[in-house]
C-alpha cells in the first residue's frame, strides 16, 4: 500500500463512518436513505481506488477501475435524485414507469462501464512517474468518455437546475443558502473530478488520478458548512442538550432502573436539586409512581402518560417514551414532566361548579343523583337497604326569591 492508497482508505472509512452515524435515523425519511446510499457510492468509489493505486499487475488495475463503476458512475444518479426529492420534484416519479424510466439507464451505462475493455476514465493503463500507481490515458477515441458526460448532463446537470429553480421560488434563506451551497459545491467538486481524471494524466502521467480529493471536498464541505443550513437534517446541526433545555417542562433520561442520566434545568428546579445524574426518580415520587412506572417499564409498550404526584405533594402529568441507545445496547426512558397543580385545581373547581350550587353550596341533582348510586351499591347490592325522605315546603320559593 502507497501514500496515495493509505489516503483512498481513509476516505472510505470516514464514509462508512457517517454512514454509520445516519442510518439509525433513515427509517421512513427517503432523503436520509438517499443520503446513505451517496455515502455508499462515494465510499466504495475511494475504496477501490485504494487497490487500483497499489494494484501489483495491470489487468488488477482494470478489475479495481471496473468493479470500482458502481461508485463512480452509480453516485451520479444517486445524488441527482438526492436533489430531486430536496426540491419536492420526487412528486413526478410516483408511477414505475417513470422511475425505470429514471433508474434504468444509470444502471444499464454503469454495468457497461463494469463489463468493456476500456471504460469512460481511461482506454489505457500506465504507471505513474512518480511510482505510486497506476494511473489513466484516455484518447477520446471510442463512445465511453462522452457517455458520461452525457450522463451527467441528463442527471446532474437536470437536478442543479432545479436547486437553482427551487431557490428562485422559496423565500427562506436557510433553503436558498442550502441550494447554492450544493449547486456551488458540485460544480466544484465535479470539476476537480474532470481535472484530475482527464485533464492531468491527458498531459503528465507523472501522478495517478486524485479522484478522492473531489469526494472528500464534497464531504468536507457538506458537512462543516451546508448541514447547518439542512433543514432536512437539522438535528446534524443542533446540540441535543439545547432541544431539552428550551422546553418549559422538565425533561430526564433515565435508564432502564429509572437511574438519572439527564434533567434539564427545569427538571432541577421541579425536583429541588444541583444533582440529578445517577440519582433515582423514583425516590422523588410517591409509593404509587414508582408501581406505574415499573408497570410502564414492565410492559414493553413504546409510550405512556401517566399522573404522578412527587413527594412533595407537586401533582404531575408525565409522558414517557421508551427508546435504546445508538447501538441499540441500552434501553433508555425519556420523560416529560409538566407540573399540574393548576390544572388540577381548575379540575377541582369545574368538579364543584359541576355537582353544587354557587351560591348556596348545596349539592345540585347531578350529585344527588351520584350519592344514590354509590348508596344503592353500599346497601342494596350487599342485600341491605335505604331510604329517601323528600320534603316538599309550600310557598318556599317566595321565601327564596326575597330573601
Amino acid at each position: 500500500m502507497n501514500i496515495l492508497s493509505f489516503f483512498a482508505v481513509i476516505t472510505a472509512v470516514l464514509y462508512a463512518v457517517l454512514f454509520v452515524k445516519r442510518a439509525p435515523t433513515a427509517k421512513g425519511d427517503p432523503l436520509i436513505q438517499l443520503s446513505l446510499a451517496v455515502f455508499v457510492c462515494l465510499g466504495w468509489w475511494a475504496f477501490c481506488d485504494a487497490f487500483f493505486y497499489g494494484a501489483a499487475t495491470e489487468a488488477k488495475a482494470w478489475f479495481w477501475l471496473r468493479l470500482g463503476a458502481i461508485g463512480w458512475n452509480g453516485f451520479i444518479p444517486v445524488t441527482a435524485y438526492f436533489f430531486l426529492v430536496m426540491c419536492g420534484d420526487n412528486k413526478y416519479f410516483k408511477s414505475w414507469t417513470r422511475k425505470i424510466l429514471y433508474w434504468v439507464p444509470g444502471i444499464i451505462i454503469t454495468i457497461l462501464f463494469m463489463v468493456s475493455d476500456t471504460t469512460a476514465f481511461a482506454d489505457r493503463l500506465v504507471q505513474s512517474g512518480s511510482g505510486l500507481g497506476w494511473t489513466y490515458q484516455q484518447s477520446f477515441t471510442d463512445f465511453w468518455p462522452y457517455l458520461i458526460f452525457i450522463e451527467l448532463g441528463a442527471y446532474l446537470g437536470v437536478a442543479l437546475i432545479r436547486l437553482y429553480l427551487w431557490q428562485r421560488r422559496e423565500e427562506g434563506k436557510d433553503v436558498k443558502i442550502l441550494s447554492t451551497g450544493f449547486i456551488i459545491l458540485d460544480v466544484l467538486a465535479v470539476s476537480i473530478g474532470i481535472l484530475v481524471i482527464y485533464v492531468i494524466p491527458h498531459f503528465s502521467t507523472f501522478l495517478p488520478p486524485l479522484s478522492f480529493i473531489a469526494t472528500i471536498i464534497f464531504m468536507v464541505g457538506y458537512w462543516n458548512e451546508l448541514r447547518n443550513h439542512d433543514l432536512a437534517h437539522i438535528e446534524l446541526a443542533m446540540d441535543p442538550s439545547s432541544v431539552f433545555e428550551s422546553s418549559m417542562d422538565a425533561m430526564l433520561i433515565t435508564d432502564s432502573d429509572w437511574n438519572i442520566l439527564y434533567g434539564n434545568t427545569e427538571a432541577k428546579r421541579m425536583l429541588e436539586t444541583e444533582h440529578l445524574k445517577r440519582e433515582k426518580f423514583t425516590n422523588y415520587l410517591i409509593q404509587d409512581g414508582e408501581v406505574l412506572l415499573n408497570e410502564f417499564a414492565k410492559s414493553k409498550n413504546p409510550r405512556a402518560s401517566m399522573d404522578l404526584v412527587l413527594s412533595n405533594l407537586m401533582p404531575l402529568m408525565a409522558s414517557i417514551t421508551r427508546t435504546t441507545t445508538r447501538k441499540q445496547s441500552h434501553e433508555v426512558f425519556i420523560l416529560s414532566l409538566h407540573d399540574a397543580s393548576s390544572l388540577k385545581d381548575a379540575q377541582r373547581r369545574m368538579d364543584y361548579l359541576a355537582h353544587y350550587d354557587e351560591l348556596t353550596g348545596l349539592p345540585n341533582r347531578r350529585k344527588l343523583g351520584e350519592l344514590l348510586d354509590q348508596w344503592e351499591m353500599k346497601r342494596v347490592e350487599p342485600g341491605g337497604d335505604f331510604a329517601v325522605l323528600f320534603m316538599d315546603l309550600n310557598r318556599f320559593k317566595r321565601i327564596n326569591d326575597y330573601y
